[in-house]
């Protein structure tokens, strides 16, 4: 069984150009059709992003399952990361990870296949090299607990030697291909990361002037 993984932060819809379009995204989301999509700076009920649910208005345009994980919070409008899956979300749980300025997540959400349950994970991390480390380090030991086939999704704020805690546990599904800034990309910060269960076939990076970041997409199939 194949399955193709984007992460996308597309923060509140806001491209290059500084234009707010969440169809715009949906867009570039609709032609890549991944099964399960990790999705960084979604808004609800934001002025910014005219009071709307991103992630109920995206599940909507392209005919998916979604939650949000909420990790900011300002009266009724809420910043955090989403999920998008054309499979059914069977659970999902919202983690605070240890963040010394802006409060940051990560959203562990269990997809059903058919044939077993799959983790997937999204989540943002920090703009401090040291809140970052700590921030790996709980991601690693929450990884160490779940037993079943696992990715793990998001904008890392970071290229990959940060990540050599998570490179212990799982892999790097997602060769370092600069993702931002979107227009001239230099920055390899956008990852995805899969578990021994699958192996990948194939990753690439879109380009697109709909976010600040360019989208992460990888083909992985489940091995046995």
């Amino acid at each position: 069984m194949r399955f193709k993984v984007m992460t996308f932060n597309i923060r509140h819809g806001r491209g290059m150009d500084h234009v707010v379009s969440l169809r715009r995204v949906a867009e570039v989301i609709r032609r890549e059709k991944p099964h399960f999509l990790g999705i960084n700076e979604a808004d609800k009920f934001n002025i910014r992003s005219f009071f709307t649910h991103q992630p109920k208005i995206l599940s909507r345009l392209l005919d998916m399952h979604h939650c949000f994980g909420q990790n900011l919070r300002l009266w009724l409008a809420g910043y955090g990361n989403a999920v998008l899956s054309r499979l059914k979300l069977q659970s999902f749980q919202n983690l605070h990870l240890p963040s010394q300025r802006e409060q940051r997540g990560c959203l562990h959400t269990l997809i059903e296949t058919g044939r077993e349950q799959i983790s997937f994970l999204v989540t943002h991390l920090g703009l401090d090299r040291e809140e970052r480390r700590k921030q790996i380090h709980f991601l690693a030991a929450l990884v160490e607990k779940i037993k079943n086939p696992l990715i793990l999704t998001g904008d890392f704020n970071c290229e990959g030697e940060e990540l050599l805690p998570l490179l212990g546990k799982l892999k790097l599904a997602s060769r370092s291909f600069p993702t931002y800034p979107a227009g001239e990309p230099v920055a390899a910060i956008d990852h995805i990361l899969c578990s021994h269960h699958f192996r990948v076939i194939d990753s690439y990076v879109v380009p697109t002037n709909a976010s600040d970041h360019r989208p992460v997409v990888a083909l992985l199939e489940r091995v046995d």
